[in-house]
């Protein structure tokens, strides 16, 4: 196939590889999604809204990132079973979760974006950009959660939030230190 492609359409070995990574991505990202709304069909609409939040606030803030398929989808399955099924057991007044979320947002605005290191390096604009983007986003949310009246969405739209900046300091850290073990061993070998 990816033969065809190339001689039929004149493409270098480097659009072919985007196009094997592009259809890899939306092969493994439909297949999570799928098995986990497939999971909670019958709560369908709060998974759809839960997930729609955790991907705006990773598209922006970025977090930690799995080295592999299996890896991921477990991660994913495991997020996806704390939000909506366990986290929601633990009982919290609304103050102490208002108090909670404005720790994730100055988090979030502290460590955001954390990106993949398989990724292109972001511009400082860019960077700029996604950390008001991010933040804005659980200001947004906060307004709501002070607002709105108790329920199954916003309980669990704060979970996400929570466990957001719990992987985004784990992100971090990791990051970090991977940059120092790198910096370390850089300066051994030259040694």
């Amino acid at each position: 196939m990816w033969k065809k492609l190339k001689i039929r359409y004149g493409l270098t070995d480097y659009q072919i590889a985007l196009l094997r990574y592009l259809l890899f991505t939306f092969l493994s990202e439909s297949s999570k999604l799928f098995l986990i709304l497939f999971l909670y069909r019958k709560h369908l609409a709060l998974c759809i809204a839960t997930l729609l939040l955790l991907c705006c606030i990773r598209r922006t803030a970025g977090g930690f990132h799995c080295n592999t398929y299996a890896g991921c989808l477990f991660v994913s399955i495991g997020y996806a079973f704390l939000c909506l099924t366990l986290l929601p057991l633990v009982s919290l007044t609304k103050p102490e979760r208002l108090l909670l979320c404005i720790g994730c947002i100055l988090i979030n605005y502290a460590l955001a974006p954390v990106s993949s290191s398989k990724r292109p390096v972001l511009s400082a604009t860019k960077k700029k950009q996604f950390k008001w983007i991010s933040t804005g986003i659980l200001i947004v949310f906060f307004f709501i959660l002070l607002i709105a009246p108790e329920n199954e969405y916003m309980i669990s739209g704060f979970w996400v939030i929570i466990l957001h900046a719990v992987q985004l300091s784990c992100a971090a850290a990791q990051k970090k230190l991977c940059t120092v073990f790198h910096h370390t061993v850089q300066e051994r070998s030259i040694q």
